[in-house]
């Protein structure tokens, strides 16, 4: 079974064991952050339950609807762990793309580098099948070698996979699971269960740089940035210009088509201006492009808008329903080995 899926696995299994009511939380990104330990600096959300209310969504499950499908309504024969996704869908009665309803990733500001020292968290919300989750969950470890090893703490049970044991993962009520690494597990635990202080709600510069965001939105992300990066960008020629750069936030929605958002707050007027108009340059390049041209990509690129406000940078990108359908329909020709038209024009008959 591919280690990702194995993982994926595991991790939804938490979330099927049985709930605790007196720790339920929300699913948004602001009851989510009660949940975080003060040092956070990075957080990604997405809100599975308002991005399956799109038509980009209900486009990407009809293409998935042309595709192989697992024939039988019956889980398959035998107790091992599932082999592909269609598999784990009717062994494990679970469809991630139906049942997660949102998903909250959280690092220090010092970024991904940090996860491989066990400072990550993650949280997930959805609807589950204890019984069929857990046991698709211990087979699929088994398998591999390996096991979950249990951990009392604060009153919950703590699961830790020893074939990735910088990784544990905890359940909070009926609803709601908490992965993380072996430095943040039980900070988040403590934090659910009131014994630890404000956590990331005390971090001032993080919790306002979330109201910035817009929290509509299908997905977004918030960052602060630390010392040692600003340091790393100012040692490369081709990003010393942003090296001033205090934090980042953007958000992406499909209401209508598709409207990607990002803004970087840098530390002077001057500093934003240098971006916008060098980010502005490399823009009409592409517009000049023969290549862009070729592959019928212009429309994207006029889509494609670049402002200074005072000493923030911001990037947006709006595409219509209409050029949205045909990115995916570009895509799913690359990924499927086919050919397909340039984009933006008609299909010969």
């Amino acid at each position: 079974m591919p280690f990702g899926l194995r993982i994926f696995l595991v991790l939804a299994a938490a979330a099927a064991l049985p709930a605790c009511s007196s720790c339920r939380r929300s699913a948004d990104s602001q009851g989510d952050i009660a949940l975080l330990p003060q040092e956070t600096g990075v957080l990604f959300t997405a809100n599975l339950e308002k991005a399956r209310t799109t038509a980009f969504w209900r486009k990407l499950m009809e293409l998935r609807g042309g595709e192989k499908r697992a024939a039988a309504t019956q889980p398959p024969a035998g107790d091992g762990a599932p082999k592909d996704y269609e598999e784990f869908v009717a062994r494990c009665g679970l469809d991630p793309l139906k049942q997660l309803t949102s998903i909250a990733i959280a690092l220090p500001s010092a970024g991904p580098a940090t996860a491989m020292s066990g400072q990550f968290g993650a949280i997930f919300h959805g609807t589950f099948d204890p019984q069929k989750l857990v046991a698709c969950a211990r087979a699929t470890v088994k398998q591999d070698g390996g096991e979950l090893k249990e951990e009392d703490y604060a009153g919950k049970k703590v699961y830790t996979d020893t074939l990735s044991s910088a990784m544990s993962f905890t359940l909070l009520d009926s609803h709601t699971t908490v992965v993380a690494g072996r430095e943040w597990i039980k900070k988040m635990v403590d934090l659910a269960t009131g014994k630890a202080g404000a956590g990331a709600r005390a971090n001032a510069p993080l919790v306002e740089l979330l109201k910035k965001v817009d929290g509509a939105a299908a997905f977004s992300g918030i960052g602060l940035v630390s010392d040692a990066m600003r340091a790393r960008l100012k040692e490369d020629p081709r990003l010393a210009v942003a090296a001033s750069m205090k934090d980042a936030y953007g958000s992406l929605d499909f209401t209508t088509g598709a409207m990607l958002s990002a803004v970087v707050d840098l530390g002077s007027d001057a500093a934003a201006k240098e971006l916008s108009d060098k980010v502005s340059q490399q823009v009409q390049e592409w517009k000049k492009s023969s290549r862009i041209m070729m592959m019928g990509l212009a429309s994207y690129i006029d889509a494609i808008q670049v402002v200074s406000h005072g000493s923030a940078f911001q990037l947006n990108v709006k595409l219509t329903q209409q050029q949205l359908d045909e990115l995916i329909m570009r895509a799913q020709g690359l990924l499927g080995g086919g050919m397909i038209p340039p984009m933006g024009r008609a299909v010969a008959p």
